[in-house]
């Protein structure tokens, strides 16, 4: 499963990439929210790593 999101709308869009996964989805909230919570994980991953590093002296 994908999923994307528009800043712009705050709209969340999940495009399956399987008969399984269109099943699955139709029935499973859990698998959803598993969806977002990994979306949002990556983009503070991503934000930590393109921080600049605060440290004196160096």
């Amino acid at each position: 499963m994908k999923l994307n999101f528009d800043s712009e709308s705050g709209v969340f869009t999940i495009k399956p990439e399987s008969e399984a996964e269109i099943t699955k989805l139709r029935t499973s909230a859990l698998d959803i929210a598993n969806l977002v919570v990994n979306y949002f994980d990556a983009d503070i991953i991503k934000a930590d790593i393109n921080k600049p590093s605060n440290q004196q002296g160096a």
